[in-house]
């Protein structure tokens, strides 16, 4: 297969080279479980009452076993919140049943911080964006977490075991959980209580969140042990991606950032079990972080999750949004192709009949395998894979992606095929997936 050819790359002093796969890792994905009880408060008033303040840098240390931030988990869960507190009720459960599942994982400072913002607020977000934008203020680089919110009182181990199980459901096999932080606030009947918990596969030495222009950005660190080699993306202030490749685990080295602006840097891990997204964050040249914005589209997600959504739909929603994505690159449309889009389906049905989610599929394969068995032979390609509660959401998280986005952005390819399949999740919202499978078909025309 002849890959894409590189762009040109910027001065990076490093074991990273020009990266000559359009392959990309497997998108964000981020499930909200609340389980709140009575009215919600205010979401979008609250807000900036409780914003804790930015951190300078961005790190991600090495992975180990769960600290001891709080006593021991009993052999048998408890029913007394006076004696041991709420904290320790919520770290003993979360020990107990993600040692079940087989996750190693270790508390996060940065996901303590997002939980305990979370269970101050007295609400659980009702966007994806709202975590996010905390999380990398708080200097968390990692995919976006998973999330647990409960009020009330008088809740024991078997209670908060019951809801992490119902949220397990949702996770997908392939995805290990490493990392976790538990927030509360209030007491009694007002108490909240909020778990986050990630997929971190990442080492990552600490990252100035600030540059100056012609700064150089260093950038150390290593994977986890299931993959190859980890790549590098990085979307420029001008929305072009530059790419590079490196050849280890480990990682280290020096990109000199000349543009005023963010760029968002993208760390993917690559091996047997295929491309992963690992660390995605922004950098500040010369410009301010943002304040969070004072509302986060509550009322918008609430609606886009609600409405009526079949496969169909879906699919042409995302059709809508690549093509304005391409039009504001400056790109034409890519034709649509039955081919691809059958593909692409089969690949959604079976990340979610099956619990995992990537490129790497445990019964069919590669993507390049399920090209093969379909006969479907092309000199370029590429595919990206999301999940979200909307297309408009799936289709966020790919564009805020270097890696996605530069399969979006391609201008080589000429066809796409767009799958979608659309499940209720067993807490309560629904899951899309999402699959677009894109291909340069030589003169424009379908493969013999």
């Amino acid at each position: 297969m002849q890959h894409p050819r590189a762009p040109t790359a910027a001065p990076f002093v490093s074991a990273f080279f020009a990266l000559s796969s359009v392959f990309v890792s497997a998108c964000f994905q981020t499930t909200y479980t609340p389980a709140g009880r009575g009215a919600p408060r205010s979401y979008a008033a609250e807000f900036h009452e409780i914003v804790p303040p930015s951190a300078a840098t961005y790190a991600s240390e090495p992975a180990g076993p769960a600290a001891p931030t709080t006593p021991a988990p009993s052999p048998a869960p408890r029913t007394d919140t006076a004696g041991a507190g709420m904290t320790a009720l919520a770290d003993a459960s979360f020990v107990r049943v993600f040692r079940q599942r087989g996750d190693t994982f270790r508390a996060d400072p940065r996901l303590t911080q997002l939980a305990s913002w979370i269970a101050s607020r007295g609400e659980a977000p009702k966007d994806a964006l709202a975590v996010d934008v905390m999380s990398r203020r708080l200097g968390y680089v990692g995919p976006a977490p998973w999330l647990l919110y409960i009020e009330g009182s008088s809740l024991s181990e078997a209670d908060i075991e019951a809801r992490l199980a119902r949220v397990i459901e949702s996770i997908p096999r392939n995805m290990p959980i490493t990392r976790y932080g538990i927030g509360t606030a209030g007491a009694g009947a007002a108490e909240s209580l909020a778990i986050a918990f990630a997929s971190v596969e990442v080492e990552l030495e600490p990252v100035p969140k600030h540059l100056a222009r012609g700064q150089t950005l260093h950038l150390a660190g290593k994977v986890g042990d299931r993959f190859a080699r980890v790549d590098l993306a990085i979307t420029r202030p001008d929305g072009v991606v530059r790419t590079f490749r490196n050849g280890d685990r480990s990682y280290r080295g020096d990109l000199t950032l000349t543009d005023p602006g963010v760029h968002k840097v993208e760390l993917l891990g690559d091996g047997a079990t295929g491309p992963v997204v690992l660390a995605n964050f922004p950098i500040y040249v010369d410009v301010d972080e943002p304040e969070p914005p004072k509302r986060f589209g509550a009322e918008r997600a609430s609606a886009e999750a609600s409405a009526p959504l079949t496969p169909a739909l879906a699919e042409q929603r995302m059709l809508a949004l690549l093509a304005r994505t391409r039009e504001g690159a400056r790109l034409p449309p890519l034709a649509e192709d039955d081919e691809l889009a059958a593909l692409a389906r089969v690949h959604c049905e079976d990340m979610a009949d099956h619990a995992f989610f990537g490129h790497v599929s445990p019964t069919t394969g590669t993507t390049e395998d399920r090209f093969r068995r379909a006969n479907l032979l092309f000199p370029l390609y590429g595919e990206n894979v999301a999940r979200g509660s909307s297309p408009e959401s799936a289709h966020e998280m790919l564009m805020d992606s270097p890696g996605h986005r530069a399969n979006m952005i391609n201008a080589e390819f000429t066809h796409v095929g767009i799958g979608a399949v659309v499940r209720p999740q067993p807490s309560g919202g629904r899951d899309v997936f999402v699959t677009l499978l894109f291909a340069k078909r030589p003169g424009g025309k379908r493969a013999p």
